[in-house]
């Protein structure tokens, strides 16, 4: 993983306690494409923020799958 993608994580977990969904998408694009074990954790965090819990809790289940 890039520094500058995890870099942006901090950023869009302060965009999705700001509710600002588009910019979380933004920022978040870079970090999926090469997301690993405790990315999924922040993941978590961010989508449960901007209140999708479904796809929080996905994130967590994947690192419960890949024990990370």
């Amino acid at each position: 993983m890039s520094d500058r993608s995890v870099g942006l994580l901090p950023l869009a977990r302060i965009y999705a306690s700001m509710g600002k969904r588009r910019e979380v998408v933004q920022a978040l694009r870079p970090s999926r494409r090469t997301a690993r074990l405790t990315v999924g954790a922040l993941l978590a965090l961010i989508y449960s923020a901007l209140g999708d819990r479904d796809r929080a809790i996905a994130e967590l289940e994947k690192g419960v799958q890949t024990r990370s």
